[in-house]
């Protein structure tokens, strides 16, 4: 029996690196994931918000949707044997942009009392600025617009991508 004694290189990582292999069933998967689950995720975040009056509860339903997105395609590329996290993260990232448009077309459609379903980028555009305008919610008394409503807005995008990203490369 031949016993190689193998000096470790201090200059390799001693943990594990993704090979960075990505078959084309994992990309087939997560992008599957992203079309079926972000869009249904966000309706349930959307109604979810629309009818709950506490922000407290609306932050934790923020972080949950992109939690839920990030989760979801994470396991898909997974079992697609993806090793690329950062094409795993890429898909994550698609997938909280894919959530996020999802759920303005669903909160759209419950602030119209289900009557006006608009899916065209323009029209879910045009009813944001026009929400913005006007403020659709007070807090502590104060009625948020334009610029404000914006920023807090975004930091709502931003938490959504943002945790379905990391979680998805997780």
């Amino acid at each position: 029996m031949l016993v190689r004694n193998e000096v470790m290189d201090p200059r390799k990582p001693v943990f594990y690196e993704p090979s960075g292999k990505c078959p084309p069933a994992s990309y087939l998967l997560g992008i599957i994931a992203v079309l079926a689950a972000a869009p249904v995720a966000a309706g349930i975040y959307a109604l979810a918000i629309f009818y709950c009056p506490f922000i407290y509860i609306n932050f934790l339903l923020t972080l949950g949707l992109g939690f839920a997105i990030g989760f979801i395609v994470g396991k898909a590329v997974k079992m697609g044997k993806m090793r690329s996290p950062g094409k795993a993260s890429l898909l994550g990232i698609v997938g909280g942009l894919v959530g996020l448009y999802a759920h303005w077309v669903v909160w759209i459609f419950a602030l119209t009392d289900y009557s006006l379903l608009i899916t065209s980028p323009s029209g879910v555009w045009s009813v944001i600025t026009t929400a913005a305008e006007e403020g659709i919610w007070e807090i502590f008394g104060m009625r948020p617009t334009g610029i404000m409503l914006y920023l807090i807005w975004g930091i709502e995008a931003v938490m959504i991508v943002g945790v379905a990203w990391l979680t998805a490369s997780a």
